[in-house]
């Protein structure tokens, strides 16, 4: 039984005390319930990528262990810029609900790098590191709705290619409709919920999310997959 924001009576295929932390370049983990508050989320890995939001306007609201974002001004920074390198396998792992469907930035720097959900269907990616690269992953079904806790991992692998899975469950792109689903870009992230501080702000909730810059073993992988889906009943 995992205990989140609903109860699966599944049985485990993770190790019971399994975390984010059990593999290494784990570069933040904002963990659910955990050092969250609504001017800043504290980093639950060693590496203190804390974050802050010090203008109470900006500020997202607690919400059943995480942060829920207002889709206009709500934000965080990072207080140190991460960079991911050109060429860079990362994977990005995260649960979260959304309020509307409509250009919700999770993660960037600036408008030339960012990390978002631009639809139901589509998922947007741009790197501006080695080369200046936008990929629009676009998806035959409808992967992402509105009011309901969804768990997302992002990755691009070592073959510089970018997979989604949604709910733990691989979500293949088409590829006639989508562009650069190979993309070596480097990125830079400084905030969470908007794209450089003033558009595209997530409207939704953000329960817990972790980044490791690396590609993950299969074991690790599945691990993670399991972790979010177990934790929140996804």
């Amino acid at each position: 039984m995992a205990l989140g924001l609903g109860i699966n009576n599944a049985p485990l295929l993770r190790p019971l005390d399994w975390s984010p932390l059990d593999t290494d370049n784990c570069l933040f983990w904002y963990k659910n319930n955990t050092n969250v508050s609504t001017d800043g989320w504290l980093d639950s890995s060693p590496n203190e990528n804390h974050t802050l939001q010090v203008v109470e306007d900006n500020q997202p609201a607690l919400y059943e262990g995480g942060l829920r974002f207002d889709g206009e001004n709500d934000r965080l920074d990072l207080q140190e810029k991460i960079e991911i390198e050109f060429d860079q396998p990362f994977t990005i792992a995260l649960t979260f609900k959304l309020s509307s469907l409509s250009n919700n930035c999770i993660l960037s720097d600036s408008n030339a790098e960012f990390f978002e959900i631009q639809s139901q269907s589509r998922i947007r990616f741009k790197g501006n590191i080695g080369a200046s690269t936008v990929s629009v992953l676009v998806f035959d079904e409808n992967i992402f709705e509105v009011d309901r806790p969804i768990s997302l991992i992002f990755k691009r692998d070592s073959n510089q290619r970018l997979d989604t899975y949604v709910n733990g469950v691989l979500v293949v792109p088409n590829a006639g409709e989508s562009t650069n689903i190979t993309n070596k870009a480097g990125f830079d992230i400084y905030n969470i919920s908007s794209r450089n501080d003033n558009d595209r702000f997530f409207h939704g909730v953000i329960y817990e999310m972790f980044l490791y810059g690396k590609e993950l073993s299969q074991t690790h992988h599945a691990n993670s997959l399991d972790y979010l889906n177990d934790k929140f009943n996804t």
